[in-house]
């Protein structure tokens, strides 16, 4: 997940939702900014918080905050 973006609280609970099965694991890998891309694109910690606030799951630069 790109760094900056969750709490440890919020990262506790996506480990938790995400664990379904006994014997899994999980691990959260926090990358840098710049570190990391999709799609030909490198998203920014301010990319994530939009849309984390918006309630999606991907941020791309269709879907970057204004300013």
């Amino acid at each position: 997940m790109l760094g900056g973006v969750f709490t440890s609280e919020e990262t506790a609970e996506i480990i938790t939702s995400a664990t379904v099965k006994a014997g899994s694991s999980v691990r959260v890998h926090q990358v840098k900014i710049g570190a990391w891309g999709f799609d030909a694109e490198m998203p920014r910690t301010k990319n994530g918080l939009a849309m984390r606030a918006r309630g999606e799951r991907r941020a791309g630069p269709d879907r970057a905050p204004a300013g």
